[in-house]
């Protein structure tokens, strides 16, 4: 979400999902889904709206697992306000879809597959593609074998000190620690995690295959803005565990400790992406989740306040830096508030093709939310214009506080309502 902005205040009130069962009591009709496209699925731009399973980020607790999934009816309200809202547009190339997450360490497998299986059903129910948001272990209270291990856990400096809970912005419950990202047990049950989830997502694929209706998977964003964050109490940056796991030492440092800190955040990424490659789910439709502060601010705040530069820009952004989100494993995918210089970086990295908004709307997440200056079709044609294929909005049908409305009216406005028919109707968006 939003990391940069110290009066950022969490996201809260978000829709709920609970504990789902292989959705067997929907009433799903003809009339329910449109005309299907025989679209070869490489080719197709979707417009996903995200679903918060747990009905938002907070854990239920300081030290506590997220809340569980919402039941099945919740679920299936959603999709029926998505398809209420847009419409029945849509073309062979450009489709809606709900993203649905995150799902995280914190759930078990059953419960998951439950959810993915459900998921399935709904998208063709209403002719809905749908994919899947995954943490990359931000919410892993609810696996104290793990995060209770001193070994799993990060330190702030060479003598050891653990990171007693991961300092992200937008969470005002405290975290469990922050996880070291190569300790070997981590890599594990993270690896096992996400192969269970590609398992599922694979065998629903394969039915959708066999109907022709495979562009009704959206696909996959692996990754929740991971970064090695600091430690919430004393801010003390974090990864000196990850870098003991790599052979380095107060007497044996790495030319560049932070550079290094940002490879091992990268390896990680690649290694959580890995199994749903291996299971045959494509690249193209595996994506990132990175976020960063555009160089442009870093290098502005240096000169009005010379201590903000005791933090090289590499830290400040939690070695999230954006090159970051290119990678063999999957394809490249970011926060996309409209926050000067950030798709400006985004097309200067990236060829004009296969990247996504792995989380965004037309709105700078300042307190209070500022306008971009622009529409919500201009926003979209500068990502979908530039070989963007997903755009996941942030804030639709959530309400709760001052800022999370904000966030949802431009979401959810006449403006974005239109900006969402036009693109799914084939039309030309204008920046």
């Amino acid at each position: 979400m939003f990391i940069f902005f110290k009066n950022l205040q969490a996201m809260k009130g978000i829709v709920l999902l609970c504990s789902v069962f292989l959705g067997l009591y929907f009433g799903c009709t003809k009339k329910n889904a449109a005309k299907i496209n025989d679209a070869k699925t490489d080719n197709i731009q979707y417009l996903s709206f995200q679903l918060f399973v747990s009905g938002n980020t907070e854990p239920s607790g300081d030290d506590q697992p997220l809340h569980g999934f919402i039941s099945p009816e919740e679920m299936e309200n959603f999709f029926i306000a998505v398809r209420s809202a847009i419409g029945n547009a849509s073309t062979a190339s450009r489709k809606p879809a709900v993203m649905i997450g995150p799902i995280a360490l914190d759930f078990t497998n059953s419960e998951i597959a439950s959810l993915i299986n459900l998921s399935f059903e709904l998208a063709k129910c209403y002719d809905i593609a749908v994919g899947f948001h995954i943490d990359e272990g931000k919410f892993w209270a609810g696996r104290p074998d793990l995060w209770k291990d001193p070994e799993n856990v990060e330190w702030t400096d060479w003598n050891q000190t653990p990171n007693t809970s991961c300092n992200v912005s937008w969470v005002s419950a405290r975290l469990a620690p922050q996880i070291c990202f190569n300790a070997p047990k981590v890599k594990m049950a993270v690896h096992d995690f996400m192969a269970n989830i590609a398992t599922d997502i694979k065998s629903n694929l394969t039915q959708l295959q066999l109907s022709q209706k495979e562009y009704l998977y959206a696909g996959v964003i692996v990754g929740w803005e991971p970064g090695i964050y600091p430690d919430r109490d004393t801010k003390m940056s974090s990864g000196f565990h990850a870098l003991y796991n790599e052979g380095f030492a107060p007497d044996h440092l790495p030319g560049d400790i932070d550079q290094e800190r940002v490879n091992i955040l990268h390896e990680y990424m690649e290694w959580i992406s890995e199994p749903f490659i291996s299971m045959g789910l494509p690249v193209s439709k595996t994506y990132s989740h990175t976020v960063f502060l555009p160089r442009h601010y870093y290098d502005s705040f240096v000169i009005i306040n010379p201590d903000f530069g005791k933090k090289s820009y590499a830290e400040v952004n939690s070695f999230s830096l954006p090159e970051i989100a290119l990678g063999t494993h999957y394809s490249p995918g970011f926060s996309t508030y409209p926050l000067h210089g950030t798709l400006d970086t985004i097309h200067a990295l990236l060829p004009n093709s296969g990247w996504a908004s792995s989380e965004g709307t037309n709105k700078i997440p300042d307190m209070p939310p500022s306008p971009s200056g622009y529409n919500m079709e201009s926003y979209l044609a500068r990502h979908y214009n530039y070989g963007c294929s997903l755009v996941n909005i942030f804030a639709f049908q959530v309400r709760g506080d001052p800022f999370t409305d904000a966030l949802n009216d431009v979401s959810q406005g006449a403006d974005a309502l239109a900006a969402y028919k036009k693109f799914l109707g084939g039309g030309i968006l204008k920046e």
